[in-house]
């Protein structure tokens, strides 16, 4: 009857210490996986980030006039803001201020940052001072990602700032 009794009692404190290993396993496994997706989304943050400056600085955005259209609607597939490369065109960056309270989103979701908070400040380069402002800004820079492009407007290098955020 010893015998018994010994090995119920062995066999209990295996079952319990396997267990314990199995949820140690999983609570590892579960904080490494929150882990890589929040990587992930930060990673995919960047690059969609990325993807809104280049387009604002490298293209005049499509089609090529959209800062004349009375109404920005489903007919504007991108925004860009230059004439040529970095060159600034004063026309379609007061037209996206002007859209700032009306078609915010529109804006957002050609650039790609539907998922994202925006903002977009044009300043001269030595001093700061802000010459143009879209959209709302994360206040905690520690959760947006900035990226800072160098411009020409009025033939005067500008940063233009731009600011994603969750």
């Amino acid at each position: 009857m010893s015998k018994g009794q010994t090995w119920s009692v062995d066999f209990s404190a295996a079952t319990v210490v396997l267990a314990f290993i199995l949820l140690f396993s999983v609570l590892i496994w579960n904080s490494l996986a929150i882990r890589w997706n929040t990587t992930h989304e930060y990673r995919q943050m960047q690059t969609d980030a990325m993807f809104a400056a280049e387009a604002l600085l490298t293209t005049s955005g499509e089609p090529k006039s959209w800062e004349t259209l009375s109404q920005l609607d489903g007919n504007i597939t991108s925004v860009g803001l230059v004439n040529g490369r970095n060159e600034l065109n004063n026309l379609k960056i007061e037209r996206l201020v002007s859209a700032n309270d009306t078609e915010y989103e529109l804006v957002k979701t050609r650039l790609g940052m539907q998922k994202y908070g925006l903002g977009v400040r044009i300043m001269e380069l030595e001093t700061n001072e802000t010459y143009y402002e879209f959209g709302t800004f994360a206040g905690d820079l520690d959760s947006a990602i900035v990226y800072k492009r160098l411009g020409i407007l009025n033939e005067s290098p500008v940063i233009v700032h731009v600011e994603v955020w969750q």
